[in-house]
């Protein structure tokens, strides 16, 4: 029938962070939000991205080994067009074609990302909400699907036409299977505690040298998908911190899904030379897709 065949399409075409969603709801006392619905839709399109062959290559663009090359130009105030007229001088040394190579690749993953469709364009989902929405509960979903997989048995009903007899035998199964990339959760506030820490390690190793580039390698090294709950910034030495250490994860390709209380443009509300702060703002409205 029509009805049974676009029912099973509508079945088929729903994502692992919804079914785990419609699953807790039907499991538990979890009132259906369709606010909440609408989100795992986002963060399924997400999800789905990453199984894209022209995505996983783009978060692969820059090998783990050039990562801290790439994130020390960057930091210099790099931007494609300057990583193009690396690429047509004639580097002479091995560090300066080498040098050349890694821009060349950088730049190759910015103009590759121009033929993406937009979900795939995106570097990340920003989900802001008052206390108790279910911001973290969905994150923690997509993260766990990121990581472990999901597998799903749903039992549907089959009505026979002819008699009209309702029959409980038709047993869907599906398997999403992991990503094939690192994939981090964090809370916020421990994600900075570890940031100082790394400064400090860094700092007694090297300390006339920057060391947000090289932590910021690590970090891309360790994960190329960051999951944070609950960003704040209320601190001026974290503002600046986080300023550059996130713009360089996203330029590194990181793809970044964060919970917040505040929109992008509440984060250091009031705070200390703010205006210092404010590009990360701009940043995240261009390249996170914001979701309240």
């Amino acid at each position: 029938m029509p009805f049974l065949r676009t029912a099973a399409k509508l079945r088929s075409s729903i994502g692992p962070v919804t079914l785990a969603y419609q699953h807790r709801v039907k499991a538990s006392n979890l009132r259906f939000d369709p606010e909440q619905l609408s989100l795992c839709s986002k963060l399924d399109s997400l999800y789905s991205s990453f199984r894209s062959p022209k995505m996983s290559d783009r978060l692969r663009m820059i090998p783990d080994e050039h990562l801290e090359v790439a994130a020390t130009y960057y930091s210099g105030g790099a931007s494609t067009s300057r990583m193009l007229s690396t690429l047509s001088s004639s580097p002479s040394s091995s560090d300066n074609q080498n040098f050349s190579s890694i821009a060349f690749a950088t730049a190759h993953s910015f103009i590759s990302t121009s033929i993406l469709p937009r979900e795939e364009q995106s570097s990340g989902i920003y989900i802001h909400g008052s206390v108790g929405v279910g911001k973290s509960m969905l994150m923690d979903l997509f993260h766990s699907i990121c990581t472990n997989g999901l597998s799903t048995e749903e039992q549907h009903k089959e009505t026979n036409h002819d008699n009209n007899n309702t029959n409980n035998n038709n047993n869907i199964y599906k398997k999403y299977h992991p990503i094939n990339l690192q994939c981090k959760r964090y809370h916020f506030h421990e994600f900075m505690i570890q940031i100082h820490q790394r400064i400090h390690t860094y700092k007694s190793l090297h300390p006339k040298s920057d060391p947000i580039p090289s932590i910021s390698a690590q970090i891309a090294q360790e994960a190329r998908i960051l999951c944070f709950d609950e960003m704040q910034i209320t601190d001026i030495a974290d503002a600046m911190i986080i300023k550059r250490i996130l713009t360089l994860l996203l330029d590194l390709g990181v793809v970044v899904v964060t919970t917040s209380n505040r929109p992008p443009c509440g984060l250091y509300e009031g705070g200390i030379n703010r205006a210092v702060f404010m590009p990360l703002v701009d940043v995240m409205r261009e390249r996170l897709i914001v979701v309240e």
